[in-house]
């Protein structure tokens, strides 16, 4: 990307990435900005002054392909010639891989794999959240708790895969 100019050269693979025709795509700001989710789209455009004023991009963000797919990109520039400080280059990778994995380990790290509902351990988090908010506020607040007692007795009566129904 040429700093003063704005004029953007991407190679063959990030059309590819992006899901475009070299051909019916320009990547110009406004193109590119149209295919950024609209939740990251705000955050994007506040980078891209920021790059060209200091040289230098990091940023993660999603596009929405043409065909729908949505895609986690992570952008990185710099300007690798001090002679010609007008210039960036940079790389685009797709990390959605990464951030579908990401995702999935942070719902098995607050989920119950047995009942399929968020554990104690996020059940705690939420409560300090929640009492924070309370004390900030002053609006009422109720949390209900169920402490089942002597369910050992369920699972050694109707077997621990009934005991498993019963929990979920």
């Amino acid at each position: 990307m040429s700093r003063s100019t704005g004029d953007v050269f991407w190679s063959d693979v990030v059309y590819e990435l992006f899901g475009v025709d070299r051909l019916a795509f320009s990547p110009v700001n406004e193109t590119f900005l149209t295919m950024v989710h609209p939740q990251d789209r705000e955050r994007v455009e506040k980078g891209l002054p920021l790059m060209r004023a200091s040289g230098c991009h990091d940023i993660t963000y999603r596009i929405i392909q043409p065909d729908g797919s949505l895609h986690w990109l992570h952008e990185m520039a710099g300007n690798p010639d001090l002679d010609d400080p007008d210039t960036l280059v940079g790389t685009v990778r797709d990390i959605t891989q990464h951030k579908e994995l990401e995702e999935k380990l942070r719902q098995q790290a607050i989920t119950d794999v047995l009942a399929g509902i968020y554990n104690r351990r996020y059940f705690m988090r939420r409560l300090r959240q929640a009492f924070a908010h309370y004390r900030r506020s002053e609006l009422s607040d109720v949390v209900l708790l169920l402490d089942i007692d002597h369910f050992k007795a369920v699972n050694d009566t109707y077997g621990h895969a009934t005991g498993d129904r019963v929990l979920k």
